[in-house]
């Protein structure tokens, strides 16, 4: 019995993951493509709070946001790979799920996984851009409502695919 499993959920996944490995060319692309025309002296962190922008001459420490950002997906994936489906659902609680549900509920973990690493992706790449942005004197800083647009975005993930999960358990 496996009315969980939608075939339409199913073929959202690749397209999720092709969509992270788009963002993470885009980041890679965008940071070469940038520090070959970027002047000598370049922002290493963003105003975030009015503070000073922090300039350094121009080196390869540019690239450590695509570097983080690869190092972040890599790891997120293997965490959600190995934390227990139990554990996400019901935190500490230690609840098995009938088999005929499993499927489901894993599609829905590596659904949540891959859309929110979108989302930090995108929060990478707003910070790489914004980067970009100040070398050139172009912008001040980086868009906060854009920012912490995606932050909440992302947070309001985490409600919708609990109650997604609680609902294929009760069904």
């Amino acid at each position: 019995m496996q009315p969980f499993i939608r075939p339409s959920k199913i073929k959202a996944l690749p397209l999720l993951a092709l969509g992270n490995l788009l963002l993470l060319g885009v980041a890679w692309i965008e940071a070469v493509y940038a520090f070959i025309r970027m002047p000598l002296k370049i922002p290493l962190w963003l105003n975030l709070f009015g503070s000073p922008v922090m300039l350094m001459d121009k080196s390869p420490m540019f690239f450590l946001y695509p570097v983080l950002q690869t190092l972040y997906v890599a790891v997120f994936l293997a965490l959600a790979k190995w934390c227990p489906l139990e554990k996400l659902i019901h935190g500490a609680q230690e609840k098995r799920f009938p088999d005929p549900v499993k499927p489901a509920l894993r599609a829905i973990k590596d659904e949540f996984t891959l859309l929110a690493l979108i989302f930090f992706s995108m929060i990478f790449i707003h910070i790489q851009t914004s980067l970009i942005y100040l070398a050139y004197e172009v912008e001040k800083g980086f868009s906060k409502s854009y920012f912490f647009g995606l932050i909440i975005l992302l947070i309001l993930l985490i409600p919708y695919y609990r109650m997604r999960a609680r609902m294929i358990l009760r069904s």
